[in-house]
């Protein structure tokens, strides 16, 4: 059974995208940049991100905190798992709407598919990654 690792912070979005993929799929999912790094340690046929994510990293000083506003861990992800793994099939699954995210995710990796949350229904997304991973 092929597997994917989900990295997205919001439970119902994280449902209401796997329940068509639960029975087909072994699904690893993670909640924040912390342990998404940690579950990536293990082998996955395609990672599924979301770009807004908590560190997950407990803080220490009001430093710490000031740095933790940066709410783009998924980005940060991103950079680590290319460096990597520059082959695996990343898709990014988020509410940023904004073009000049979506340009940062491009110069990571051209190949990445961004799909905006409220306009992707989850059937057409279990089809996309199938294609993917049934080629």
């Amino acid at each position: 059974m092929k597997s994917i690792l989900w990295v997205e912070d919001e439970d119902r979005h994280y449902y209401l995208f796997s329940h068509e993929l639960k029975d087909i799929y072994l699904l690893t999912y993670a909640r924040d940049y912390k342990a998404a790094k940690e579950k990536f340690q293990e082998k996955y046929d395609l990672i599924v991100i979301d770009i807004i994510l908590p560190s997950g990293i407990a803080h220490k000083s009001e430093a710490d905190i000031d740095d933790s506003l940066n709410i783009y861990y998924g980005l940060e992800l991103i950079k680590e798992i290319r460096e990597i793994d520059k082959i695996i099939p990343i898709i990014v699954l988020t509410v940023v709407n904004e073009v000049n995210v979506w340009e940062k995710i491009r110069n990571i990796d051209k190949n990445i598919i961004v799909k905006w949350k409220y306009e992707t229904d989850p059937i057409d997304f279990k089809n996309i990654i199938n294609k993917l991973l049934f080629k």
